[in-house]
């Protein structure tokens, strides 16, 4: 009777017919295909089925433009506007409200 490991060992050296064939199948593959080209075909090409072409994607461009130019003027305002906020007092105060509260059901 075999052992265990006797039993992989011959496993590994009787691997099926397909799985040879599908085995030099991938290997003939990576030798020819060239996986960021794939990559690249698979990205564009559902880019275009989503957004409609060459089209679709000049709008979807024109979007994150203007979208990010409208981010860039006003992102200093509210910046500003926050550090106000945070100078005022509103967090300590909030904070001071929740502990009082707190003392309270504690007691």
């Amino acid at each position: 009777m075999k052992t265990f490991k006797q039993f992989m060992e011959q496993q590994k050296n009787d691997v099926p017919d397909i799985i040879k064939n599908l085995q030099g199948i991938a290997q003939n593959a990576s030798k020819t295909i060239n996986p960021k080209d794939v990559k690249n075909k698979v990205v564009n090409t559902v880019f275009d089925k989503l957004t409609g072409g060459s089209q679709g994607r000049e709008k979807m461009m024109n979007k994150i433009q203007t979208a990010t130019d409208k981010m860039g003027k006003e992102m200093p305002g509210k910046f500003k506007e926050f550090e106000k906020f945070l100078g005022s007092g509103t967090i300590e105060k909030g904070f001071e409200k929740l502990g009082s509260q707190l003392k309270k059901t504690t007691k």
